[in-house]
């Protein structure tokens, strides 16, 4: 909502920008990422909840990824054609570990997804609809890595997808040990919950450039 897209990171096609509150992009054609910085995220976060708006007006392709190492290696929720395909590729190698889905995704209508990534565990919900709750156990596996946010165009030019209201939190064990106290804006936290709670507010407030 500030206008700028500062924390955020671009691999692939330019043409990110901020209109109306939201962060997307125009390709004519293209592949592109938006992915938080290294001030902004940690590479050793494998257990997280990962919402966003997203809204197409152009094209077919809209997609979410995590665990995003480099455009060759990521775990990718993709839709195209009005079937949505829940995958991940190592060394560009397409390896899927679900079937697809029908759920029709059309431009001019926003839909909010909610993906809970817990080890092998994946939960993919759009607007409290369960859409996959799958286990992967094909292929190589994939940790560390950032969430993210795709542009592309696939067979169909142009696309042209925003999102909005990108949210991360902690699914981990709130409860676990910390060499306390430790600074949060100048406030020293007394307890674990406190420190955890602290910091994934202020995780959340870094994404919310949108």
């Amino acid at each position: 909502n500030d206008g700028n897209a500062n924390g955020w990171e671009v691999i692939g096609s330019p043409g990110w920008n901020v209109q109306n509150g939201q962060y997307g992009a125009h390709l004519e054609p293209g592949i592109s990422n938006a992915v938080p910085d290294d001030a902004h995220w940690n590479q050793s976060w494998n257990n997280y909840s990962f919402e966003v708006d997203l809204t197409g007006v152009y094209g077919t392709d809209k997609n979410l990824v995590f665990r995003f190492i480099d455009n060759l290696n990521f775990y990718d929720l993709h839709h195209t054609g009005g079937f949505i395909y829940f995958s991940k590729y190592i060394n560009n190698q397409e390896y899927r570990f679900a079937e697809r889905i029908y759920y029709p995704l059309e431009n001019g209508s926003t839909y909010h997804f909610k993906l809970q990534v817990s080890g092998d565990h994946f939960l993919v919900f759009e607007n409290n609809v369960l859409l996959f709750d799958v286990t992967d156990n094909v292929g190589p596996k994939i940790l560390g890595g950032r969430i993210g946010l795709r542009v592309s165009t696939g067979g169909v030019s142009p696309t042209e997808v925003w999102f909005d209201n990108v949210k991360v939190s902690s699914l981990d064990d709130t409860t676990g040990p910390f060499d306390l106290p430790i600074e949060y804006d100048g406030r020293p936290n007394s307890t674990p919950e406190q420190f955890k709670k602290s910091f994934w507010k202020r995780l959340n407030a870094a994404f919310d450039h949108l």
